[in-house]
Parts: structure tokens; sequence; C-alpha cells
């Protein structure tokens, strides 16, 4: 936390073995499973030195943590899902490698190198950027929004019925991260010619402000003056991404979800020699798409063991529930209900929609 205040909220984390993490954890003075859920929303943090009775405060938090370890080191880093850092963590899962990997790099390539290169070349914009321009602010279209909304209610709806609160608190941070990712993306989609390998690679960032107002993407906040924009004072800019990538991210949200599961099974009631044994059978539709067919469910069924009657049944129910939306003959999809956002002292309303695949 000290270090963490020391760089003026901002840090990075990699450990290439997640227990390293934790021990800090059960430490008597590591505080860090309430640091790190404190930084996924960029929340103050405040503490009192006991020796000298000296107080410091952090306004804000930027920390990133990178880590990795076997399905063995998740249980002491996370020792439930009520934890509250389950829910905050994005998971992959790792397969095991079924055969020998050539192990010896022919092109002889200093990696090491490259990637000091390619951070100084990035820090440079980055800098030149900072002293400039206060603030980027990511904007998604309307119709961006209404997709993004749309897809994470079914999401969410899948989550609620076959995990209950464990999973929905899961969809809803996955929501943060994605968004997250979207705004990384946009930006270094715009900034591509300024990135190593690109036509500016490289280039003195003298007026990084007229090179910003050439990038795609980025547009001067509305309330800027034309007279500022026109002289190359523009401290604020809006950022937009492109469509091909909007839908690129949001396809991580499925295998995000899914990974999410997996390791929620490896918890408490989990092992993580068999975490298939805990399986109940609605948890069969995480192997389906948001929207499915009968017959697809019941050649999951078959694979996990829950029988053809046992599925229609559940269909059955899932619909009468509302949780399941029958949209077609034998086909199904998971219903997107959501409470759209109205003016204050208007009173929120729920929804349910369907709207196509794109």
């Amino acid at each position: 936390q000290e270090n963490l205040m020391d760089s003026g909220g901002v840090g990075l984390i990699c450990e290439t073995e997640a227990d390293t993490v934790s021990t800090a954890i059960g430490g008597d003075h590591g505080h860090w499973s309430d640091l790190l859920r404190k930084c996924f929303d960029h929340d103050r943090l405040a503490y009192n030195r006991r020796t000298n009775h000296e107080y410091r405060e952090c306004n804000v938090t930027f920390l990133c943590v990178l880590l990795s370890g076997t399905p063995a080191q998740i249980k002491p880093l996370i020792p439930s899902a009520e934890n509250g850092l389950f829910s905050r963590q994005l998971f992959y899962y790792m397969p095991a490698i079924e055969e020998w990997e050539d192990q010896f790099n022919e092109a002889d390539t200093d990696y090491d190198s490259r990637f000091l290169e390619w951070g100084a070349q990035w820090k440079e914009v980055l800098d030149a950027i900072t002293a400039s321009v206060s603030n980027i602010n990511m904007k998604l279209t309307h119709e961006q929004k209404e997709i993004f909304n749309f897809h994470f209610a079914r999401v969410f709806g899948r989550a609620s019925a076959i995990h209950g609160n464990q999973m929905k608190s899961a969809v809803t941070r996955i929501a943060i991260n994605i968004f997250r990712i979207i705004s990384i993306i946009a930006l270094l989609r715009s900034l591509e010619s300024l990135l190593p390998g690109g036509e500016r690679s490289g280039e003195p960032q003298e007026n990084i402000v007229r090179t910003l107002l050439d990038c795609p993407g980025l547009t001067p906040s509305a309330h800027i003056p034309q007279e500022n924009i026109a002289d190359g004072i523009v401290p604020q800019f809006n950022l937009s991404i492109r469509t091909d990538d909007f839908y690129a991210v949001l396809a991580l949200v499925e295998p995000l979800y899914r990974h999410a599961c997996h390791i929620l099974s490896l918890l408490p009631a989990g092992t993580p020699t068999a975490p298939s044994a805990n399986m109940t059978p609605e948890t069969l539709f995480d192997c389906l798409p948001l929207r499915f067919t009968r017959n697809e469910a019941i050649d999951k069924g078959e694979q996990v063991g829950v029988p053809a009657g046992s599925v229609d049944s559940l269909l059955k129910r899932m619909t009468e529930r509302g949780q399941l939306v029958k949209v077609g003959r034998g086909e199904y999809e998971f219903n997107a209900r959501m409470h759209t956002r109205t003016c204050v002292g208007v009173r929120e309303s729920a929804s349910s929609a369907s709207l196509q695949d794109s």
C-alpha cells in the first residue's frame, strides 16, 4: 500500500506464482485482499502509520494485476466466491499441453531489447498526451449501448438462473472489464500510426494535439471552442470505437464467462481434479450459446449425463419462470431483462427485449 501511494496510486503487479500474492494476503500486515478489491474501482486509499502518527491518503488508484498459477493455488488466493476477489478477476483456464513444442527460436530475436524499445516509444507518446490533454472520454454510439446492454442482460439472466448471486456479481464486473478493454482497443486503434511499426512511429511529438486531431476516432469535446481547436488547444477529446473492434471485444464475453464458471467450480465445493463433480443439471446451459435449440440442449445433456426428459423439464420450467424465451419451434434464448434509466424523479421500469444476434 505504501509503495502504491509513493507512485501516485499507479501500480503493476506481475507474478508467475499466484501463491506469492496469497502469502502476502495472509500476512499479518498485508491487507492485500482489501487493497486489490478497492483498486478495482479506483477507490481512495488511506492509512495511519503508528510509529510517527503519520496519516497518508491517495485519492485515486490505478492498479493492474497479472497472475498465473495452478488450480491448487486458486483457493488460498480466493477462499470463497463471496470473498469479492473472485468477481473482480478475469480468468483464463489454460488446457494442458498434449504434445511437445519446439523450444528453439530460429529467428534469433532479442525480445528484451524489442520490448524495451517499444516501451520507450509508447512512453514518449503517453507523456506527450498527458502534458497537453487532461481527459479522453470513451463514447459509445446509441446502437452500441443497446447491443452492449442486451448482450449482458442475457448473460446476466443465464448466470442468475444457473448460479445465483455468485455469478451475477462476476458478470457485472466482467461488463466493467469489457468496457475498459473497449476503451483500450479504441485508443490503440486511434493511435496506431504512432505506435511501434506505425507510419509515424518515432516522430518527435512536439505538437501532440494537432497529431491527435488527425487520428481516427478522436474528436474534440463538444464544449471546446472552434478558436481553441484552430490554435491546437484541446484539453479534452471524445474517443469512439470502430464497429468491427466493438464486436471483437464483445466476443470475449462468452469465453470469459465460461472460464469464470470453471474457476467457480474449483472454489469451496469444488476440487481441482474433478470440477465437473459439482455439475447440476442446470449448469449444462453454461455450455450452450445464449440462443440455442432443443436438440443442442439434449446433445449437450447427453455429454454431461443429463437425460433428455430432464432437459425438457428444465426448458419448460425455465421458460415458465421467464428465464428463457421461446423464439421459434424448438428454439430458445435467455431472457434479456434490464432496467431502463430515466430522468430523476421518474420511476425506473423493467423491460424485456429480444434482438437478433449480429
